[in-house]
């Protein structure tokens, strides 16, 4: 459900379920259950450096740290859908789900690693 603004446009923001503050301390809530819990076998979900960055951005969460609580300047548009495409050398073929990851890619710098919990709320906002 949309609802027009003051100006009478209808607003984006409106149609998603969390505001940005929401969607930052669900993910960091997400985050301290994972670290306090972690066992071998857990899965792990690469998500490109890039698209994490543009996300912190949005919700205002310090980078540096998603257990901080300083928050920074958030950016006025949520980004788009999780795109991995720089960590892949090519596209996943209609017989195999597989993918085949470039060589020398760095945790930290190109990627992240989010416990499933996370992967899966970030793909269903």
């Amino acid at each position: 459900m949309t609802i027009p603004n003051s100006d009478g446009f209808f607003s984006v923001a409106s149609c998603l379920p969390c505001t940005p503050e929401e969607e930052k301390e669900t993910i960091k809530k997400l985050l301290r259950t994972s670290e306090a819990s972690i066992k071998e076998g857990d899965l792990n979900y690469l998500v490109s450096q890039r698209w994490w960055m543009e996300w912190q951005q949005y919700v205002g969460l310090d980078h540096s740290d998603v257990n901080s609580s300083q928050s920074v300047i958030s950016i006025p548009f949520r980004p788009g859908e999780i795109d991995n495409s720089c960590l892949v050398l090519n596209e996943a073929s209609t017989q195999s789900n597989e993918l085949d990851l470039k060589e020398g890619l760095q945790e930290g710098q190109d990627y992240i690693l989010v416990p499933q919990e996370v992967w899966k709320k970030l793909l269903e906002w």
